[in-house]
Formats: structure tokens, sequence, C-alpha cells
């Protein structure tokens, strides 16, 4: 008697999908794996690209910083005046440049009380600002309009305090992020963290001053750079004067920007400096405020001329 060994279609594709079950089912877990690891990679390269850009961002605080304390930091018994210039220069792929230059005239009294002149591009006199931290009022002059802007700076700087505070706990929390990785993106590229360096002692315009240099290198591809970026901080800091008498940064993706005294005079600036002359019209900003709103309202009052 002869068994037949035929095998129908329904069977067969029985025996087929049955066989490919665990096949198909490894390689749907293989591919869900390998999709989970490159969604971690992505967030960790997420993470180390706002941790780098969270490190611009405090190294730009701390440039405001040098040309704020100018004006709020009181120091006395350390007279001087100079002309600030702050300049920046950013190069553009054809080779071409732009340059843009600011240019102040700064004062400081044996009392710790400040005055700075901006200029215009034009060498005329834009406005002037007049401090005195220690009552933490600030007057900003209007040359053109023979008005002084009266304010308190001391929110300012509560303001910049609070965006350094959010910076600091923007990068804390992204490190513990990048320290939590799995170990399939450990290998990914990490910005590397380079201690100051000192730069020594060094004359600027007849004041000695102590240099350090900081440094933020973003690896190549990071942020899809084909090459290593080097971002450079330099500054220069005068115990005499106590305050930054140059700094300079320097960004291959914006150009390089300076900040320095020149024409630095140890001698007393005359007290009228700081002071408002008696033709300007002293106003507050609140009564600013209900003078705008004051004009708005009559100019909205007036029907239209035809």
């Amino acid at each position: 008697m002869k068994i037949s060994r035929y095998v129908g279609p329904a069977a067969l594709l029985s025996v087929l999908f049955i066989s490919g079950v665990p096949a198909f089912a490894q390689d749907a877990e293989q591919e869900k794996k390998a999709v989970l690891v490159k969604m971690a990679q992505e967030k960790a390269m997420a993470a180390q690209t706002a941790e780098i850009q969270n490190q611009i961002q405090a190294k730009a605080y701390t440039v405001i910083e040098s040309k704020l304390a100018f004006e709020t930091k009181l120091t006395k018994g350390a007279p001087y005046s100079a002309v600030a210039v702050s300049e920046s220069v950013q190069m553009l792929g054809d080779g071409n440049r732009i340059r843009q230059t600011t240019t102040s005239t700064v004062y400081r009294d044996s009392a710790g009380r400040t005055r700075r002149e901006v200029m215009k591009k034009d060498g005329t006199l834009q406005s002037i600002v007049i401090s005195d931290p220690s009552t933490g009022i600030n007057y900003t002059l209007d040359p053109q309009n023979r008005t002084a802007m009266k304010s308190e700076f001391g929110g300012m700087m509560k303001k910049v305090a609070v965006e350094q505070e959010e910076a600091r706990r923007r990068i804390e929390l992204e490190n513990k992020l990048a320290a939590m990785k799995s170990s399939q993106d450990a290998a990914l590229p990490m910005k590397k963290k380079q201690p100051a360096e000192s730069l020594g002692r060094q004359m600027v315009e007849g004041v000695e001053a102590e240099g350090t240099r900081t440094t933020i290198t973003i690896p190549a591809g990071q942020i899809g750079n084909d090459l290593p970026i080097n971002i450079v901080s330099e500054q220069w800091h005068s115990p005499e004067l106590q305050l930054l008498v140059m700094t300079k940064h320097s960004d291959p993706r914006t150009g390089e920007t300076t900040y320095r005294l020149t024409n630095i005079n140890r001698a007393e600036p005359d007290h009228s400096l700081f002071e408002v002359p008696p033709d300007y019209a002293v106003r507050t900003a609140p009564e600013e405020k209900r003078r705008a709103a004051e004009e708005m309202r009559l100019k909205l009052s007036k029907p239209e001329e035809q």
C-alpha cells in the first residue's frame, strides 16, 4: 500500500508561513532596535548641539557684562577717560568683508560716576549716558531734543543675571542628559572642553592688563561641519582700573568682534560731565509712556484730514 506524500497548496503555504514567523519577528525586532538607537543618537546629538549653543550664549553674556560693568560697577579712586572702540568684522565666502565700528568716549571720576558718549558714523554725538552706581540711577541724554531720561539700572542687571542663571541651568541639564546616553551613542563626538588659558600680562594703552583665553571646539560633523570649529574668546583685565580694557571674540561662522579702550587718560575728569545740563528736560519712563499715550489719544480724537 502506497502512502501519498502530496502536499496541497494550502498546506504548503501554511508550512511556509509558520516557518517564516520567527524570522519575520526577528527582523521586525532588529528594525525596532535600530530605530530606537537612531532616535537615541539624534536626541544625544541635539542635546550636544544645544549645550554648545548655550556655552556660546554664556560667552556672549560675558562680553555684555564687560560693557555694562562700566556703568554699573561702583569703583572709587580710579578716575580715567578713554575712547572705546567696538568693531565687528565678518568675512564673506567671496573674500569680501563687512566691517562695523562704533566709537564712544568714556569717563569715570573718583566717586565712581561714569559717562559714555556714543558717536554716530559721521562723528556727531548720538547719545550720552550718565550713571551713578552708588544710587543705581542713570540718565540717558538726547542732545538733539535736549531731554534726559531718568531710570534705574538695577532692574537691567537683574535681568542679565536671570538670563545667565537660565543659561547655566540649561547647560547643567544638557550635561545630565549627555551623561545618561546609552552605550550605542557613547561613541558620538563630544564638545572639547578646554580650561581657560592664561596669557600673562602686557601693557594695553599704557595700563597693565592680565589676559585669559577660552576656546570652545565644535567637533567635525556636530552641526554639519566638515572640519572642527574653534570659537575663541580673549579678555584683558586691568587690576588698576578694575575693568576690561580689551576683549576679542572670534567665531568662524559670524566673524570677529573686538572691544578696546584707547587713549586712556588717568586725570580726573571735570565734575560737570556727570551732571545733567540745566537746560535739559528730565523725564522718567512712566512719564514718557503717559506723554506718548496722550499724544496718541489726541491724534486719534482729531477728524481725518480730507
